[in-house]
């Protein structure tokens, strides 16, 4: 039950595979072990149905995608299937049960979209093609008859000589396991949609994205459906400088997802947003580690929503214990690292295991190469609503007494306004800032206590 958005990301290919195995501490530890996926293939895609039985898929640029399966909890990996067909977004994976998956994907000249089939726990695939000029990027089953599959589809026209390509948004639903497939129409027609979710048999979401730039997609609105898929409606229209990377639903109404803003340049901070009105409106959720310059990329929680995880980059792993309310976890919080985590999965105990692009890692502690969250900074800022239009709570935290400065700097690090100059009590505080007395824009907030400094971001849209 989540949607991962992976296309745009600035991959850094490292040497590894990234396997992160989570223990049940809050700040726990992480240590590498190598893994036998060969060297130079990222893992960009996971799903776990148990503790034991897993798959995830698997490239390496120019090279044919393979998916892998695993059963032993994620030690071993073996091929399970070859992909001829091009994956051009290769986290579209879905395992409703243990034996039953499935995978999206076109064909290489693109001519149309191909759903892949196993019924045996991946050691046999069945190719299913739909109909027109397609490109699969999300595909979600609740269980083993009722999915919903989104991307695009691909049109051609000619005027005075001249040929013009042009993407819209492609969305289709099953109810028989895949054997057919029926394409429907949403409220809004997007360049594409990006990949999809069902909460239950009939309340799905799926994200809607327009291209803002030639090197990035934008996600620019969230649609819902309540009737399996046959027909969406948009409920959530999010700026153009946050950009919305997973989702994941409980239910029809609560679910988490994460994010990063960002411009054209460079990712500024990461980001968790929660919903408890079926995506309708959404708060940002505090993180206790800087987040800045880090992409989140994947969430994922338990059925039950008692535990969750997600993932970035730079090595950074959330943790959630109280439904996605808050989150703790650990960072190297060094942009020029190699590591980032793209996707993550749970296990049936409520423990996880991500992957992404630069070593193994599992929780047995003590290592030289972990890496511990205990040396986290102990100052925590947060503002919302983010982005803000009129005005913005500023919360923050601080451990002693100390004289606090809280400022905002443009990107250029001009400072704009002192919001807070003060001595202030240690423990949590909130302060409310006018937006409207600074231009639209995104801003540096820049929180002081003592010789300790803490920065988040603050997007200002109207």
């Amino acid at each position: 039950m989540k949607i991962t958005i992976l296309k745009f990301f600035p991959f850094r290919i490292g040497l590894w595979i990234l396997l992160f195995l989570f223990s049940e501490s809050l700040h726990a530890q992480w240590n590498s072990i190598p893994s036998n996926i060969p060297k130079g293939q990222i893992i960009t895609g996971i799903r776990f149905t148990d503790r034991m039985n897993g798959h995830c898929i698997a490239a390496a640029g120019g090279k044919s995608p393979m998916i892998y399966k695993t059963s032993d909890g994620g030690k071993n990996w073996q091929i399970g299937k070859t992909f001829a067909a091009l994956l051009d977004y290769p986290n579209a994976i879905s395992f409703p049960d243990k034996n039953t998956g499935y995978v999206g994907a076109s064909e290489n000249d693109q001519s149309f979209g191909v759903v892949y089939k196993t019924t045996d726990g991946g050691s046999h695939w069945k190719e299913d093609t739909l109909s027109g000029s397609t490109v699969i990027y999300g595909i979600s089953f609740h269980d083993a008859m009722h999915g919903v599959a989104s991307g695009l589809t691909i049109s051609m026209s000619k005027e005075n000589g001249i040929i013009t390509f042009h993407d819209t948004g492609y969305l289709a639903f099953t109810t028989d396991g895949g054997d057919s497939w029926k394409k429907v129409n949403s409220q809004d027609v997007a360049s594409l949609f990006l990949f999809v979710t069902l909460a239950d048999q009939t309340t799905g979401y799926v994200l809607g994205t327009g291209i803002h730039s030639p090197s990035l997609y934008r996600t620019s609105q969230i649609q819902k459906t309540t009737d399996g898929g046959n027909s969406w409606n948009i409920i959530h229209a999010f700026p153009d400088s946050m950009v919305i990377t997973a989702c994941w639903f409980k239910d029809a109404t609560t679910g988490c997802a994460t994010a990063y803003i960002a411009d054209s340049i460079s990712i500024h901070r990461g980001l968790i947003i929660k919903t408890t009105d079926g995506g309708v409106t959404w708060k940002e959720k505090p993180i206790d580690i800087p987040i800045k310059d880090n992409g989140l990329y994947d969430l994922t929680f338990t059925p039950g929503m008692e535990t969750g995880y997600a993932v970035g980059d730079n090595t950074t792993l959330l943790r959630s214990t109280d439904g996605g309310e808050s989150w703790h976890g650990n960072s190297t919080n060094n942009p020029l690292a190699l590591e980032q985590l793209l996707t993550v999965s749970t296990y049936s105990d409520g423990s996880g295991i991500a992957a992404g692009n630069s070593g193994v890692f599992y929780t047995t502690g003590g290592s030289q190469n972990s890496v511990s969250g205990e040396n986290r900074q102990s100052l925590q800022l947060w503002n919302f609503p983010n982005p803000a239009t009129q005005s913005t709570t500023i919360h923050y935290q601080i451990d002693t007494d100390s004289h606090v400065t809280i400022s905002l700097s443009d990107l250029l690090g001009r400072i704009t306004r002192v919001v807070v100059s003060d001595m202030e009590k240690r423990g949590e505080h909130d302060v409310t800032f006018n937006t409207e007395s600074i231009p639209s824009g995104i801003y540096e907030c820049h929180l002081q206590s003592g010789n300790t400094l803490q920065t988040s971001m603050i997007v200002v849209a109207r």
